[in-house]
């Protein structure tokens, strides 16, 4: 309700709109979808963002039926502001303005200024196209004054809703540490309710503690505190990353005795050396549980991939555990829905666990 008051953000809704849809997969490629269905399934969120007073919306990296979301008329002006009556700003994506030119969509940088502040775009992120060329396109009188005035009225109009201009230095000891016990004890709730239990055959799940003595727990992500932190982590501390196995001892306690077998150094390798290994360790325990999965180097923004099944050998680990004889859950650590069928069969258990 107040955006000055110290615990307040601006929100931003991204990406502005159907960015999800990308042909192919492809990040920040041709997305295809007719106007009812952007009607009705890909833009009622974004409504709802902007009724509920979303204060900036972001326009997606890919075009939108031939047409670049950061230049896009339709999307920006015709629906956003006509009808919505948003009256936020509208930020580009990173360099998403100068993207317009390898879209085919801008010759030069100086025509995708045109085309972004033309279409409603009020903010360029990371790029400099509105710095090094919107006074020449005035100058050309190819921009009205007016359309730079609206834009600059709605950046500062957010300004004034933060209190930026009467308070223009903030206190870090004002707000909680980072690690603060609240803080790390809402990761941890946030990570619990996002936690989505695919499969349960025979209601291997929960594992029951009394008559649980020991547990082998196997793969590549069960311990790495890193890769857990998932992507866009770049000021992530992997001290405060708690991974499974230290979670898993945590909770155990000295009753259960739980065997660790990396088995794959990473979720891409393709040697079975350690699959040995990592049998006997689940035959010589009441259950196995793999954490499998994607490292976040391979999965996030910019990271399409052209196979999106486990990748490495891991659905072979799988099938190699479940020749021990004992009940295999698996829990996939990833930054995308996987292709992880294959490994159903094999599989008492699977939790999507995210990163």
């Amino acid at each position: 309700d107040d955006l000055s008051l110290p615990g307040s953000i601006a929100a931003c809704a991204k990406h502005f709109v159907g960015y999800g849809a990308s042909e192919g997969g492809r990040d920040y490629g041709y997305v295809g979808i007719p106007e009812i269905d952007l009607r009705n399934v890909y833009m009622p969120p974004f409504k709802a963002a902007a009724d509920a007073g979303v204060a900036t919306f972001m326009a997606a990296f890919s075009d939108v039926n031939g047409v670049p979301a950061s230049g896009n008329r339709f999307l920006m002006q015709t629906v956003l502001r006509d009808e919505w009556k948003f009256p936020g700003l509208v930020v580009s994506d990173w360099e998403s303005v100068i993207d317009m030119i390898v879209h085919g969509f801008a010759a030069t940088e100086k025509d995708a200024a045109f085309e972004a502040l033309s279409a409603g775009v009020d903010m360029e992120m990371a790029s400099n196209t509105f710095r090094d060329h919107l006074a020449a396109l005035l100058a050309e009188k190819r921009i009205d004054p007016a359309t730079l005035d609206a834009a600059v009225r709605n950046v500062l109009r957010v300004k004034f809703r933060l209190g930026l201009f009467e308070r223009t230095v903030t206190d870090p000891a004002a707000f909680p540490a980072v690690a603060s016990a609240q803080n790390l004890a809402l990761a941890r709730k946030l990570t619990r309710q996002s936690l989505v239990l695919l499969q349960n055959r025979n209601a291997v799940l929960p594992l029951a503690r009394e008559s649980l003595r020991s547990l082998a727990v196997i793969g590549p992500m069960a311990d790495d505190a890193y890769e857990q932190l998932g992507t866009w982590i770049f000021d992530g501390d992997q001290a405060l990353s708690r991974t499974p196995l230290q979670a898993i001892r945590e909770i155990a306690g000295p009753h259960v005795t739980v065997r660790h077998v990396r088995a794959m150094e990473t979720t891409r390798s393709r040697t079975t050396t350690a699959f040995a290994e990592a049998v006997d360790a689940a035959s010589r325990s009441d259950a196995a549980v793999l954490f499998l999965g994607e490292e976040s180097i391979i999965t996030g923004e910019a990271h399409s991939r052209a196979n999106i099944d486990l990748p490495g050998n891991q659905m072979d680990l799988v099938r190699a555990v479940k020749r021990a004889g004992k009940p295999v859950i698996v829990v996939v650590l990833a930054g995308r829905p996987l292709t992880i069928e294959p490994i159903l069969g094999d599989a008492d258990a699977v939790v999507y666990a995210w990163h």
